[in-house]
């Protein structure tokens, strides 16, 4: 695939990814940032495209805003890129001066929290991105923001950090190996597949503790499918096995998330029929306290008269 749709595959990929609950979110957020917000923290998504002086479109990969307060940044490279940072500092800018504050003679601009994710990484990915900044007089200021080298943390070390959304990126992992011998490559196949196993148990294992929903489940196993197909499954017929193997757990996490819902819409149906009923019966009651007989309301509702009788009798039952 080339490097250019392979980006933009990566780049669809996160966005959808970012379309999980609120608590998923805050979990990837707390992740990646080292910060602590309950998972009921509110989650916005802020305007990523801003208009330069110059009149030039800046269009920044993620900027989430959480509990009305706090924003951070998040830009995602496939690998290295000497200008990040020049990138990050602009986009920072940006989105400073949008939510720009005046007092008095001083304009107060002040930068989202931001992190660079990098896929793929090499011997030369920094730590952190930095751009030294020279002023006039003297005084010098670096802008650094920390690197997040995704393929240096295991599968265990996400699902501790509770960063389940970004799981389906690991596929990343074979590749450059995938370009191989066929004899190799079934090889691989079957590392794959063990791959895909681990990661649909680390989903579903966070779908029952509540670090995701079932929905999210959902939609971090069909960003892994048509990503696996995208960079393997429709390429090597190798990988047939892995393929039918993540379908299987994509129609099984597709089921589970509609069974939850109809559970919670019928237990939804049942409680409000109840309340329903109640009120139905608290009506009757007032009526037959009021003297009149269950044959005259069960005509005037159509209704069958021992349900009105029986109405009556556990009235007085209870009293």
């Amino acid at each position: 695939m080339p490097r250019r749709e392979t980006s933009k595959l990566f780049d669809l990929t996160l966005k959808r990814l970012l379309n999980a609950s609120s608590r998923a979110i805050v979990y990837f957020v707390n992740g990646l940032f080292g910060t602590c917000y309950p998972p009921d923290s509110v989650v916005d998504y802020p305007l990523t495209e801003y208009i330069s002086s110059s009149l030039k479109s800046q269009m920044l990969d993620i900027l989430l805003l959480i509990n009305k307060t706090d924003l951070y940044h998040i830009e995602a490279q496939i690998d290295d890129d000497g200008n990040m940072a020049i990138r990050v500092f602009d986009y920072g800018y940006a989105v400073g001066l949008h939510y720009k504050q005046s007092e008095d003679d001083i304009i107060r601009i002040k930068f989202p929290d931001a992190r660079v994710i990098y896929w793929e990484t090499s011997r030369k990915t920094p730590d952190y991105v930095t751009l030294r900044l020279e002023f006039p007089d003297g005084t010098v200021h670096d802008y650094k923001v920390q690197s997040f080298k995704y393929l240096d943390h295991d599968l265990e070390d996400l699902e501790k950090q509770k960063m389940i959304i970004l799981l389906p990126f690991y596929l990343l992992k074979y590749r450059k190996r995938i370009k191989t011998s066929v004899k190799k490559r079934a090889e691989l196949a079957a590392e794959v597949k063990q791959l895909l196993d681990d990661t649909v148990r680390i989903v579903h294992r966070s779908a029952q503790a509540g670090v995701i929903t079932r929905e999210d489940a959902g939609i971090i196993i069909a960003c892994m499918d048509h990503m696996f197909v995208e960079l393997y499954g429709s390429q090597y017929k190798e990988f047939k096995e892995a393929n039918e193997m993540l379908q299987g757990a994509l129609v099984t996490s597709i089921d589970k998330a509609v069974e939850k819902t109809r559970l919670e819409d019928q237990e939804k149906y049942e409680q409000e029929r109840e309340k329903y009923e109640q009120r139905f019966r608290s009506g009757f009651q007032n009526m037959l306290k009021n003297g009149m007989t269950p044959e005259q309301i069960a005509n005037m509702f159509d209704m069958p008269v021992e349900d009105i009788v029986k109405i009556k009798s556990d009235c007085e039952s209870q009293k």
